[in-house]
């Protein structure tokens, strides 16, 4: 196939250098301390802290406070994973609508899901759905536009360092989430641990993401 495709193909069909340098000029910050992407590396904090920090606690929650079983609890938070499959269509909700409103819309959701998630009286199938819906918002829409914006926030010969910042501040904020959710609801309680790490932290995500300038991203 390979031979096939290397003997039959033109370089004139695969190959578009003309359109490739006429974007490398096309918008976009000459290097990573520009104010979109001090932004999104707060906004990827954010996220990492909270996303995480679900991840990492809400089986304990459903086990110690509801009783679970760990297959049941896997089971519920397996459900986020489901949601994460939408990501083609999320990827293209982020490239079709403004920046500003993707990302705070998604952390508003998530900052109302953060309150919802450690409700005792939700049956298993609501929980089972809320966590599938921020599967989707949180993993297949602000995951993948985080990622994106990040490198659209930067000239395109520089699209691996900004690749690079995403992953450096999501899972920066990760390493800490599931340490300071539960030192959270050791504190206070679960309902507690959720509205700080989850809702007031991803309030403040919505807030900062309506500071993002779309018009100095490229196209």
């Amino acid at each position: 196939m390979i031979a096939i495709i290397l003997a039959s193909v033109r370089s004139w069909f695969s190959e578009t250098r003309g359109a490739a340098q006429a974007r490398i000029a096309a918008g976009g910050a000459p290097s990573l301390w520009n104010r979109n992407s001090v932004l999104l590396t707060i906004l990827c904090l954010i996220h990492g802290l909270s996303m995480y920090g679900f991840l990492g606690g809400y089986a304990s929650f459903l086990q110690e406070n509801l009783h679970y079983t760990p297959t049941r609890a896997g089971v519920v938070v397996g459900f986020f994973a489901i949601g994460a499959l939408a990501s083609i269509a999320g990827g293209w909700v982020g490239d079709r609508f403004s920046p500003r409103i993707v990302l705070s819309a998604a952390y508003v959701c998530i900052a109302v899901l953060g309150y919802l998630f450690f409700q005792m009286a939700p049956s298993t199938l609501t929980r089972e759905i809320l966590t599938c819906v921020y599967g989707v918002v949180g993993s297949a829409v602000l995951y993948v536009s985080l990622a994106a914006y990040h490198v659209k926030s930067l000239r395109s010969s520089l699209a691996s360092k900004g690749s690079g910042m995403f992953v450096t501040s999501l899972y920066g904020g990760a390493a800490f989430g599931g340490y300071l959710i539960r030192a959270l609801a050791g504190h206070g309680g679960w309902l507690f641990a959720g509205v700080i790490q989850m809702s007031l932290l991803c309030a403040v995500g919505a807030v900062l993401a309506l500071a993002v300038r779309p018009s100095e991203m490229t196209a």
